[in-house]
């Protein structure tokens, strides 16, 4: 899954913080010209968006920047 991910520019979790799973399953699918992701990993992507959200919260509250905010 993570390749597939990969195949499709997604290389961090924080990058999932805007995906929505459907459309991830229709990239990587036509990325690789075959139906790859069923519905199982179509839920396996909502649980890594779900990671993702979290992961990026903390790394604002580490690092102080307000959400949607930079940090000069």
């Amino acid at each position: 899954m993570v390749g597939d991910l990969q195949k499709i520019g997604i290389e961090r979790l924080e990058d999932l913080t805007v995906a929505n799973a459907e459309d991830l399953a229709l990239r990587i699918n036509a990325t690789l010209g075959r139906r790859h992701i069923n519905s199982t990993g179509i839920r396996a992507l909502e649980n890594l968006i779900a990671q993702g959200v979290p992961s990026l919260a903390n790394w604002l509250q580490e690092t102080k920047m307000p959400p949607g905010g930079r940090h000069f």
